[in-house]
């Protein structure tokens, strides 16, 4: 039985095979993303290649195209050269919070415990369109969704996802080698999803109380659980707040204000 499964008995697991992935290079030195990169999940590699990120500015002004491994390289994060990216906030008809567990194939917080679905909008012309309604981002929102959690596509409308906020903030991971610099749009969806993860994304997941979740965050460090950032940030100075108004979430929404955390965070 696993540390969370004490905590949270009714965790779901899903991730079975041993990982390929390490988390810092032999030496523990500073190397090129490419070399960095190279012994860790080849799926996971090919899209640190492939991706085309959005690169913005602290104020999320698009600044042009950048590669997920370059964004996510630890000298990227320090210089603060942002990327746009999505976090997803679940909670069902019970208003429980969909938790999960990032696969240990990661190459970014690897095993951490997160929402449900955290990720980038990519630097094309679908996913870039914003008619003042964020309508490319609400896009990649479902698209990865449907990719990590196997949800069906028509099982999630754009209008349902609700943005609440945006922050700016970063965090280095462990080992030294990988980080985030984001402008990190977050969305509420309020509903029931039939879930089958991806288990290269996902390798437990479980939805907790109010209560489940305020214990997790006082006692993860005692029982060495490791939480993600951005879910740290919001567990300080939103989550809560957005969990006691779930049917009046225009109330406290704030979509177009962008909440700068100008420390770097460690990992944790």
């Amino acid at each position: 039985m696993n540390r969370l499964q004490k905590l949270l008995p009714e965790v779901v697991n899903l991730f079975r095979k041993e990982s390929l992935c390490f988390t810092m290079d032999a030496q523990n030195k500073v190397v090129p993303w490419e070399l960095a990169a190279k012994d860790h999940d080849p799926k996971q590699v090919e899209c640190y290649h492939n991706e085309r990120l959005i690169m913005v500015d602290q104020n999320d002004v698009v600044l042009g195209p950048i590669s997920k491994g370059e964004s996510h390289a630890i000298e990227t994060v320090k210089k603060g050269i942002y990327h746009r990216a999505l976090s997803l906030l679940v909670f069902d008809e019970q208003d429980r919070f969909l938790l999960t567990q990032r696969s240990a194939c990661k190459i970014t917080f690897p095993n951490y415990y997160t929402n449900a679905c955290c990720s980038h909008p990519h630097y094309d012309a679908s996913e870039l369109e914003d008619n003042g309604d964020s309508i490319g981002v609400r896009r990649a929102t479902i698209r990865r969704t449907c990719f990590e959690l196997g949800t069906d596509i028509n099982d999630i409308d754009a209008d349902e996802l609700k943005l609440v906020n945006k922050l700016a903030y970063r965090a280095e991971s462990d080992g030294g080698q990988w980080g985030e610099a984001e402008v990190d749009y977050i969305f509420i969806l309020h509903k029931n999803l039939r879930l089958n993860p991806n288990p290269e994304e996902v390798q437990s997941f479980r939805y907790v109380t109010k209560n489940q979740m305020r214990d997790l965050l006082d006692n993860h460090q005692e029982q060495n659980i490791k939480i993600t950032p951005w879910v740290r940030l919001l567990a300080k100075d939103f989550l809560f707040k957005y969990w006691d108004n779930l049917l009046n979430l225009d109330a406290i929404s704030e979509p177009n204000l962008i909440i700068n955390y100008k420390d770097l965070f460690l990992a944790s």
